[in-house]
C-alpha cells in the first residue's frame, strides 16, 4: 500500500509521546539494541531505519548519502525534528565526547539531569522509564542511581571525587 505524507505523519506521530519539560518527542514504537544502548526503529517508505532518520525525512526532507541524523538534545529516543541536525561520523564522535556519552552512556545526561532522575526515582519512577526519558540504556541508569559514577550526587554531595 502506498501511503500519503499525511498518512505517514499520522502513523508516525501515533508512536510519539511529547515530553513537555525538554520538548523531546519520545519514540514509543520499536526499539532495538544498537551497541551499548537501544535505538528507536521504524519501517518508513518500505525500509527499516532509525526513527530519527524517518522523522527528518518526514518533516524536513531527504538526507544526503553518508550523512547521519544527530541529536541536539542527546536523547536517542527523541524524534523531534527541531532537536535534530545533519552531520557525519566525525561530528557525531566529537559531539558524543563533548556530551560525555563515550563511556557506556554514563555522561549522557549530565549532573543536573542526574539530580532530577534521582529525585524522580525517590518519588517512585521506574528505572526503565527514567532510562527511556533520558535516552540511555536501563543498565546505565541503574548504575547511575545505585552509586556508580554519580554517587556523589545520589548522596547529596556537591563535589565530584
Amino acid at each position: 500500500m502506498k501511503w500519503t505524507d499525511a498518512e505517514r505523519e499520522k502513523r508516525f506521530m501515533a508512536k510519539v509521546e511529547m515530553e513537555p519539560m525538554s520538548g523531546c518527542w519520545i519514540w514509543t514504537g520499536c526499539v532495538l539494541p544498537h551497541g551499548n544502548y537501544q535505538q528507536p526503529w521504524v519501517s518508513f517508505r518500505g525500509k527499516q531505519q532509525p526513527a530519527a532518520r524517518a522523522s527528518w525525512k518526514l518533516f524536513k526532507g531527504e538526507i544526503p548519502q553518508k550523512t547521519m541524523v544527530l541529536h541536539d538534545c542527546h536523547n536517542c529516543y527523541c524524534v523531534n525534528p527541531a532537536h535534530l541536525h545533519l552531520g557525519d561520523n566525525v561530528m557525531n564522535m566529537k559531539e558524543m565526547a563533548h556530551a560525555g556519552r563515550q563511556n557506556g552512556g554514563f555522561g549522557a545526561i549530565g549532573n543536573e539531569l542526574v539530580k532530577e532522575a534521582i529525585e524522580l526515582r525517590k518519588q517512585g519512577s521506574k528505572v526503565v522509564d527514567l532510562a527511556k526519558r533520558y535516552g540511555i540504556h536501563h543498565k546505565s541508569m541503574s548504575r547511575i542511581l545505585n552509586g556508580g559514577r554519580y554517587r556523589h550526587l545520589a548522596k547529596g554531595e556537591n563535589n565530584h571525587v
